[in-house]
């Protein structure tokens, strides 16, 4: 009889494994580009210096641009690698929603993808792993783009809103897309969603109503959340 390691990933942390690196090759393709843009900006600024040539302030202004337009790549790099260990952290979910927006836009397939972000009210601050939540919504937002062969238009709107025990992310789109295409292409499973934020005690839905579908990923304040803490250490 073969004893099965605690170790061995689950069912659920498979499916979510796969997922993402559906989507992270996108990505990648995505961002790669945008770096190799960026440093032939580079070098095109340094090769116009000639030697013992003044270094103007408009140069130095390109290069500071150019500069922190790599840092800023480095870091949606970083959140490529599968957050399967990420550790909850207190954050705003306002703060996690550029980094998965700006993501989508990387994406070899997301760059003409059209996102509306609102707040209703001031959403609370929560306790989640920062890049499982930003992975649960690249996963959902590619899932909502259209199939490579279709030329439907993707707009997609993003909304925050909380109370004083939770905080909620609607991302709401048109249907016709790439989960529509076969069962082997599900971009954006729930099941691995839900795995991705299975430490931030978050609960995801997903309806659809008057031809528009709507996916809700609700999580515990950060005040709730201690109170649960608290609560499971009686």
């Amino acid at each position: 009889m073969t004893v099965g390691n605690s170790d061995d990933p689950t069912p659920s942390e498979t499916a979510a494994a796969v997922a993402w690196v559906r989507i992270s090759r996108g990505e990648l393709r995505g961002l790669t580009h945008a770096l190799g843009n960026r440093l032939h900006s580079l070098e095109m600024t340094l090769g116009s210096l000639a030697p013992g040539e003044t270094v103007t302030r408009g140069m130095i202004e390109t290069l500071d641009v150019a500069s922190a337009s790599c840092t800023e790549l480095v870091s949606l790099f970083r959140l490529l690698q599968f957050a399967d260990r990420a550790q909850p952290e207190a954050c705003g979910l306002s703060d996690i929603v550029p980094f998965a927006v700006t993501l989508l836009k990387h994406h070899v397939d997301g760059h003409d993808a059209e996102c509306v972000v609102h707040a209703v009210g001031e959403p609370p601050a929560v306790l989640v792993p920062p890049a499982a939540m930003t992975q649960a919504l690249v996963s959902v937002l590619v899932g909502a783009l259209p199939r490579p062969d279709l030329s439907d238009e993707s707009n997609i709107t993003i909304e925050l809103s909380g109370d004083v025990d939770s905080a909620s992310i609607a991302l709401s789109w048109t249907p016709s897309t790439r989960e529509s295409s076969s069962p082997d292409d599900q971009y954006s499973s729930l099941d691995a969603v839900r795995w991705l934020l299975r430490d931030a005690n978050a609960t995801v839905t997903r309806k659809t109503e008057s031809g528009i579908v709507r996916t809700l990923i609700t999580v515990p304040s950060l005040a709730a959340a201690r109170r649960l803490e608290r609560s499971k250490a009686k």
